[in-house]
């Protein structure tokens, strides 16, 4: 339970986060970056199992929570980039009005976010939270990865 609900929490956050910069927000090279998080979506995660391993044993993380839990949050299995994707549709189609009143009454990009998409958002919060649990809930290959090698 505890590794489905830090993921499932890291999850929601850092979609709704990225989904929301790319649904709002103009900066160069945007569209580039999507497409690469959109075609991260093609590339199975057994792909990138042993660079992962590598990188990680590294780090140190072998064999501590940090490792079950920090690569759920930004990049577990090939779901996030589909929960990207699906919150970044939602919000492009919440009106474009809202950021614009909340920047006149001097809100920031993070407290649109948090304050006004966000509450928004509950159905497509819900979404990611329901599959990010039942996907991790059912991670055996992700768990013993991490721990028996």
């Amino acid at each position: 339970m505890i590794y489905c609900i830090t993921i499932l929490i890291g999850q929601v956050l850092v979609s709704t986060l990225v989904g929301y910069a790319f649904a709002r927000l103009r900066f160069p090279g945007r569209d580039f970056i999507f497409w690469l998080v959109f075609i991260r979506m093609m590339l199975p995660g057994t792909v990138t199992m042993v660079p992962s391993y590598v990188m990680f044993s590294k780090m140190g993380w072998v064999n501590t929570l940090l490792l079950l839990v920090v690569p759920g949050w930004l990049s577990g299995l090939y779901s996030s980039s589909f929960y990207i994707f699906l919150c970044r549709q939602f919000f492009m189609g919440l009106p474009l009005a809202l950021d614009d009143a909340a920047r006149i009454d001097g809100a920031g990009h993070i407290r649109i976010w948090w304050q006004i998409i966000l509450p928004l958002s509950k159905p497509v919060v819900a979404t990611v939270g329901i599959f990010s649990f039942i996907i991790h809930w059912g991670d055996f290959m992700g768990r013993c990865f991490t721990c028996t090698i």
